[in-house]
C-alpha cells in the first residue's frame, strides 16, 4: 500500500508529527535488516503504518484554531454623541482595515482579524487611532437659534393718482425670465458626505490635508479614518474647517 503525504498542506507541528513516524519507520527498518528476521512479514508490510494511526499523529498535533472556532459573544453597542458604535470586549470599534468583514468575534469576545492580515505593527497602530478615537469627548450641541419677531409692516403710503397717459405712448411690457434658483448642499452629517466635502475643497486648493489633520487633532483624532469611528464629531468638524476656507 502507497500513502502519499502532503507536507505543504501540514501546520509545523503536523509536519514534525509526521516526520517523527517517519524517522521510526526507517529506523526500524534498518534494526531489521541487521538483526535475523523473526516473522515472515517484508519489512514493508511490518512497518507502514496505518491511516488510523497517521490520522491520530496528525490529529494530536494540531491545536484548536481561534478562527474556527464558534463564537460564543455578540458586539455590544454604546452610544456617543447620539451615535451608536458597535464594540467589542474591549470597547474596541470594528475597522475594516484590520477586522473581517462579517463583524463577528472570537470566542474571547475580541473582534476577529481580517483574513490575510499578517501585520502586527499595522494592527496595533490602528487600534491605538481607534482607542483615542473613542476617548475623545462628545461634541457639544449647540442651543436652538432664538426666535426673531419681524417688526410691525410700516402704514401703506396714501395712493397719489398720477395724470392719464396716451395709450401709444404705453411701450410693451418685456417679460423679465426668472431668476435661476440656487442649488446648495447641505452641511455633511454623515462620514461617507463629509470625505466628498473635503475632495471637493481640496481639488479646488481652498483646503489641505495639513490643515485637516491639525483641525482633527483638536478634537481628539489621529487620521481622517479615526472620524469614521465617531460620526458624531462630523458636523463639528465641517463648521470648524468652514472658517477656514477662504472666500
Amino acid at each position: 500500500m502507497d500513502l502519499v503525504i502532503h507536507l505543504d498542506r501540514l501546520t509545523t507541528m503536523q509536519r514534525a508529527a509526521v516526520l517523527d513516524l517517519v524517522d521510526d519507520i526507517y529506523t526500524s527498518q534498518s534494526r531489521a535488516a541487521e538483526e535475523p528476521p523473526t516473522d515472515t512479514r517484508t519489512p514493508e508490510e511490518a512497518f507502514v503504518p496505518n491511516d488510523g494511526a497517521l490520522a491520530a499523529a496528525i490529529g494530536a498535533s494540531t491545536p484548536p484554531s481561534a478562527d474556527t472556532a464558534p463564537s460564543g459573544a455578540s458586539p455590544s453597542t454604546v452610544t456617543i454623541g447620539g451615535v451608536s458604535i458597535k464594540v467589542d470586549k474591549t470597547g474596541l470599534p470594528w475597522d475594516q482595515r484590520i477586522h473581517a468583514a462579517n463583524q463577528t468575534l472570537n470566542k474571547d469576545g475580541t473582534w476577529r482579524a481580517r483574513r490575510g492580515l499578517n501585520d502586527e505593527g499595522l494592527t496595533k497602530r490602528i487600534e491605538a487611532e481607534l482607542r483615542n478615537a473613542m476617548k475623545a469627548p462628545a461634541a457639544a450641541v449647540p442651543p436652538p437659534p432664538l426666535a426673531l419677531v419681524p417688526p410691525p409692516a410700516p402704514a401703506p403710503a396714501p395712493a397719489v393718482p398720477l395724470p392719464p397717459v396716451a395709450s401709444a405712448d404705453i411701450p410693451a411690457s418685456v417679460p423679465q425670465p426668472p431668476a435661476p434658483a440656487v442649488q446648495g448642499e447641505g452641511p455633511p452629517t454623515t462620514f461617507p458626505e463629509f470625505a466628498r466635502w473635503f475632495t471637493g475643497q481640496a481639488q479646488a486648493g481652498k483646503l489641505t490635508n495639513t490643515l485637516l489633520l491639525s483641525t482633527l487633532n483638536a478634537f481628539g483624532l489621529d487620521s481622517l479614518p479615526a472620524l469614521a469611528t465617531r460620526p458624531d464629531l462630523v458636523p463639528s468638524v465641517y463648521t470648524t474647517l468652514m472658517t477656514l476656507v477662504p472666500a
